[in-house]
């Protein structure tokens, strides 16, 4: 068992964990983005990388547009599928996946970041809504009128030290 765990674990010496953000063209029909989602794992898998984590890719509207040269001509792009894969590579295979994704035409942008294994995503749900309420005051409590000169005084004095 401890000869399993320790070869786990050098396995995964020197390798780093990195997060790859896309966005694909919106021309690409919805059908087969999953066939171009495994193409990306695929360029990972191919150089020794170990897949963790993914966000399957969605059609979004764009904040702003885009622009991108795809065969010689600027085309400009106010929507795309957007996703992220987390995986595990050796450093010295970054630059050749980075190399691949510049001339990949299918994608508008990308962003290859390293990053931490644990899920950092927040969750959208508040953990416990009576937080914010017992903040605000409760009615026991004396209310305490502000003085505008005297918090500027304060933080002045705080500003100083």
């Amino acid at each position: 068992m401890e000869e399993t765990e320790q070869k786990v674990v050098q396995a995964g010496e020197g390798k780093k964990v990195y997060e790859l953000s896309y966005l694909f063209v919106p021309t690409i029909p919805e059908e087969q983005i999953a066939g171009k989602i495994t193409g990306l794992k695929d360029l990972v898998n191919d150089r020794g990388g170990v897949f963790i984590s993914e966000d399957f890719a969605r059609y979004i509207e764009l904040a702003y547009r885009m622009e991108r040269v795809i065969t010689n001509k600027k085309e400009k792009f106010t929507s795309a599928y957007f996703g992220w894969i987390k995986f595990e590579l050796e450093p010295e295979k970054i630059a050749e996946l980075n190399a691949i994704l510049m001339r990949n035409e299918e994608i508008i942008r990308y962003l290859l970041i390293k990053t931490v294994r644990e899920n950092t995503l927040v969750s959208k749900r508040p953990v416990n809504r009576d937080i914010g309420k017992k903040r605000s005051g409760s009615e026991d409590e004396p209310k305490v009128e502000l003085n505008k000169e005297e918090v500027d005084a304060q933080i002045e004095a705080m500003v100083k030290e």
